[in-house]
């Protein structure tokens, strides 16, 4: 059954009483620096997205006064300086479903286009720049590069999947285009075309197998190839290679030309972003580039801290993992640690871990010339699905969507184990800590079928067995679990939007807030922060909201993911959030000087109690003792009396419940066989 003490929305169990009202159900460190006309909304800012959704040129442009390059990643516009490697943003909320269209000088009209519903040959278009302003350029899937007179007349093509050009002539006849000087040899020849962008000189379309060939605006000529980008499957972390003259590439689906810097910067289908210097075409070279994420991103994994570089990673990394099969390594500091430097790809990602020798979950799979619009995005039963870091930092234990267990040395990230673990996806795993014996070990899981049950393990024979100590049935779904700092408590996301906290030692619940300030979906994820002062919160509507873990008190709130939240982490520095999404992006927050401050002064007063508790009780300073309804000058002592009252009610509920704890345990293959 499930535990008494359940309290309100507002968290208030978790307080004694007082006859005064300013000292109730206060924060255990509250936000008084935080300016009064700052809102939720104001105190989380997002520092960094890692990931771009656009689909084709209609979702890239630039800016040729700035030199800005803008990309929607997400419900979230980037608006990217690649000069500077700065962002800003703009969070927008459309469905992004249909199209506009003005109609002029000719008819004066404002079309909405459904265009998702249609299958048109034409996969991209752009209007003629300088002389060619009249011009109308379209390019098909197919492969073919039409031209589109004043008159709305098809004048010319160009097949890139041929050796030639085409001419239409007034009566009708083609003329085969030798005299037009657009012969390619097969080795230039194309599969597949995908965008097109064009300017007063150039045309640019970008194609299969990473491709982007050049032409001249006013007459279609041939000019040249731009260099292709990374192969798919190469190792960031090491040196570029003489490729191979099988490597494949990814393909390029959009393009965006600045004439003034005379930039192109084109988005790669394994969403990757390229930017070239085009002014010299006979020598191309990169201005930027990084390499991103191309389906669902599943977790993320802070990387630990330790001393004096004891650690494989540089301090401030972090690990995603998706359905590319790929673990990522970032780190979005500029310190170099060990094996990891700088590399030519990108200037966050460290390494990439391919757990597939195959490349074809590498390339996103959602904009298919024949898949459905209707679909979104594709999850694709492939990939990584869940990893943990041990606590020594030495090894990365992954699970994959097949049911594969892997460990990789994080020191070569070299793969030292592989097994078949499960029948299906791992959907969890975690390292035993090892400060922690076999008398200490607690399991507490929770699952859809609405119960909560906290387990002890114990000595068996010659095994260890997890005896059931409580079980709390609930009236609705649990969806995720998170133990704080202290390992005292337990906070659960449930289905009705509640985050409900229970004291993990005797499985009664101790407080019940709102964890969703919206009136629909469900709370899907919970977090707490190194500290255990504040949670974090994603919910199916996709918002994300910081939430004081005594008071219940909502101090931020965010949106901008466009698909289903399926991770979350505090930075152990206190001063970032880190979110995942199905929607192929990783959100960077940074945490308002305020957030960051309450849970700095938490870590030192838990440092100071781990302290004195080391060196034993006779260290121990004396201790106030403060009665209920009694009012206490200091804030902090009122938080230190209800650990002391919680502790003391802890202990007698232990001591009554004693036989009744031993009828619920679970019974041992020992008791079932004498």
């Amino acid at each position: 059954m499930a535990g008494g003490g359940g309290g309100g929305a507002g968290g208030g169990c978790f307080y004694p009483r007082t006859t005064n009202p300013s000292l109730e159900s206060p924060p255990l460190l509250s936000l008084r620096r935080r300016s009064k006309q700052q809102g939720p909304e104001d105190a989380v800012t997002l520092e960094r997205v890692l990931g771009i959704t656009a689909q084709t040129s209609n979702g890239l442009t630039c800016d040729p006064n700035s030199g800005q390059v803008a990309y929607p990643t997400g419900c979230v516009v980037v608006i990217f300086n690649p000069q500077k490697n700065k962002q800003r943003h703009i969070f927008n909320t459309a469905s992004m479903k249909y199209l506009v269209s003005v109609g002029y000088p000719h008819d004066m009209k404002v079309n909405v286009w459904d265009w998702k519903l249609h299958n048109n040959t034409f996969c991209d278009v752009a209007c003629g720049q300088g002389k060619m302003a009249g011009s109308t350029f379209c390019i098909s899937h197919s492969g073919l590069l039409c031209l589109f007179n004043e008159k709305r007349i098809l004048e010319k093509w160009i097949d890139l999947k041929a050796s030639g050009s085409f001419r239409l002539l007034r009566d009708g006849r083609l003329l085969f285009g030798m005299a037009l000087k657009a012969c390619f040899s097969p080795s230039l020849q194309v599969t597949l075309a995908n965008c097109i962008c064009v300017s007063e000189e150039f045309i640019f379309c970008g194609c299969a197998n990473g491709t982007v060939r050049l032409f001249q605006a006013h007459n279609l000529h041939y000019l040249s190839d731009l260099p292709k980008p990374h192969h798919l499957g190469t190792d960031v972390a090491t040196e570029p290679i003489l490729r191979k003259p099988d490597a494949s590439f990814p393909d390029a689906i959009a393009v965006v030309f600045d004439p003034r810097r005379h930039w192109l910067s084109c988005v790669y289908k394994d969403h990757s972003v390229y930017i070239w210097d085009v002014k010299d075409i006979s020598h191309v070279r990169k201005v930027w580039s990084d390499l991103f994420h191309s389906s669902f991103v599943w977790n993320v994994e802070v990387y630990p801290e330790f001393e004096a570089h004891q650690g494989c990673l540089p301090p401030g990394s972090f690990l995603t993992c998706s359905s590319d099969s790929t673990i990522r390594f970032w780190n979005l500091e500029n310190s170099t640690h060990g094996p990891f430097k700088k590399n030519v790809y990108s200037d966050n990602l460290l390494k990439v871990v391919y757990v597939e020798k195959g490349t074809q979950y590498l390339q996103d799979a959602t904009n298919l010339p024949d898949r459905n619009d209707n679909i979104g995005y594709l999850d694709v039963k492939s990939g990584v699905r869940v990893m943990q870091i041990s606590p020594d930092g030495q090894h990365l234990a992954s699970g994959d969507r097949t049911g594969n267990l892997r460990i990789h040395e994080l020191k070569f990230m070299a793969e030292v184990m592989k097994f078949e673990a499960h029948d299906s996806e791992v959907l969890c795993l975690e390292y035993s800590k090892p400060e922690t014996g076999n008398n200490c070990i607690q399991m507490i899981s929770c699952g859809a079928d609405k119960s909560i049950y906290f387990r002890s393990a114990q000595k068996v024979g010659g095994g260890i067995n997890f005896i059931r100590s409580h079980h709390v049935a609930e009236k609705t779904t649990l969806y995720d679990m998170d133990v704080d700092i202290t390992q005292k408590y337990v906070a659960v996301a449930c289905q009705d939007r509640n985050v409900r906290i229970y004291n993990t030692a005797s499985g009664k619940q101790k407080g019940c807030y709102k964890g969703a300030h919206s009136d629909d979906g469900s709370l899907l994820k919970v977090q707490f922060d190194p500290s255990g002062t504040f949670l974090a919160t994603s919910c199916s509507d996709k918002s994300i909201s910081i939430i004081d873990f005594r008071s219940g008190e909502c101090v931020a709130k965010m949106f901008g993911h466009s698909e289903v939240i399926t991770g979350m982490k505090f930075t152990f520095d206190c001063k970032h959030l880190i979110t995942v999404s199905g929607d192929s992006c990783i959100f960077v927050w940074r945490l308002s000087p305020e957030i960051t401050a309450c849970m700095k002064q938490h870590l030192r007063e838990l440092e100071q109690i781990q302290e004195q508790q080391d060196v034993g009780d006779s260290a121990w300073p004396p201790r106030i003792r403060v009665e209920m309804f009694e009012r206490v000058p200091r804030q902090d002592m009122v938080d230190f009396d209800l650990e002391e009252e919680e502790e003391e009610e802890e202990e007698e509920e232990e001591e009554e419940g004693e036989e009744e704890e031993l009828t619920q345990q679970t019974p041992v293959k020992d008791d079932l066989h004498p």
